[in-house]
């Protein structure tokens, strides 16, 4: 009879609030509220379940979160944690700080082979980053946030066109137009050799209805420059020295036929000149690791469609890569590591 007699009502909402209760699992003075939308989220998270707006949290409740990085796109402004010391303790920490960033432990263990300083992940919000960073400075590895807006990817430094040595000062020319910078020996702080890598691939499929399609012709090119960049202490933006373009006359008798030995001599009469500017000549030996957070760029383009018989198209397409932006990144971020 007292069954018969219950609120059904009363009964519905009782259970809805039990399943609430377990779904949630955490008291309502834990919640946190979002910023962005008002709504509450579970103090386990890093981003807004509604809106994804970034979370503020609370470093007592640091411990609770759980988190599910989302992927940031090559366009999308991003956050980087660098790896910048104690790289021989990676290797024996790699397994716990794989449970808080969800990178293979033998990745992380691979990045830091070459014992220098390398970025680990690249995330989408500013606390993201920071969670990842303070996971690691409590596991005893040295680490910093270093933001894409002050790797300026898509401004590349400025670009030379001749470098004058005199006796007690060294002038660099723009390429376009006669801007002069006048430096003192001791002024350039950092030497960044590296390689700017371009491929391209023009394909033709031939499509046909409830076939998958058939490449009729495939056509690749590549080249790889050698590039020079040169930084001064106060300047994040730097100079660019091009194999292209570039007067190598500076180097007097030392200049040679091809451009590729001349930027090489042009890099070491800059190290004699500045003895104490540090070199970052590692790129091409670490450039396959930084592809894992830095990918190159990839585009695709349809040239043209026509008409390969009933039922059948030619599609031309044009795949093409460039690791402009990643060397640019590269390149800056030592400036920010002096």
């Amino acid at each position: 009879m007292q069954e018969l007699n219950s609120n059904p009502e009363q009964d519905a909402g009782d259970h809805l609030g039990q399943v609430r209760s377990d779904s949630i699992g955490f008291a309502l003075e834990q919640m946190i509220s979002c910023k962005g939308c008002g709504r509450q989220n579970a103090p386990n998270r890093l981003r807004c379940l509604y809106c994804s707006h970034e979370l503020e949290i609370d470093p007592a409740q640091a411990d609770l979160i759980k988190p599910k990085f989302q992927p940031v796109e090559s366009g999308e402004s991003g956050y980087n944690v660098v790896v910048t010391g104690a790289f021989d303790h990676m290797g024996s920490m790699a397994a716990e700080i794989s449970l808080f960033t969800g990178i293979d432990p033998a990745a992380i263990a691979a990045a830091m082979e070459s014992e220098r300083p390398m970025p680990l992940m690249r995330l989408g919000l500013r606390n993201e980053a920071e969670f990842v960073l303070n996971g690691l400075l409590r596991s005893g590895i040295d680490a910093k946030i270093v933001d894409d807006e002050s790797l300026m990817p898509d401004r590349p430094p400025i670009r030379l066109r001749a470098i004058e040595f005199l006796e007690k000062e060294v002038h660099f020319i723009e390429f376009n137009g006669e801007d002069l910078h006048t430096l003192k020996p001791g002024d350039l702080a950092l030497i960044v050799p590296g390689i700017l890598s371009e491929s391209k691939t023009d394909q033709v499929e031939k499509r046909a209805r409830n076939k998958d399609p058939k490449i009729i012709e495939d056509v690749q090119t590549g080249s790889d420059e050698a590039v020079l960049d040169l930084y001064t202490n106060d300047d994040p933006v730097g100079f660019r020295v091009r194999m292209a373009g570039f007067d190598f006359s500076c180097l007097g008798p030392e200049k040679g036929f091809l451009a590729s030995e001349n930027i090489k001599q042009l890099g070491n009469a800059i190290e004699q000149l500045s003895p104490t500017a540090r070199l970052a000549g590692d790129y091409g030996r670490i450039r396959t690791y930084l592809e894992r957070v830095w990918p190159v760029d990839i585009r695709r383009d349809t040239k043209g469609v026509q008409r390969g018989g009933f039922g059948k198209v030619d599609v031309a397409l044009t795949m093409s890569t460039s690791n402009l932006r990643q060397f640019n990144k590269f390149s800056r971020l030592q400036w920010h590591l002096l």
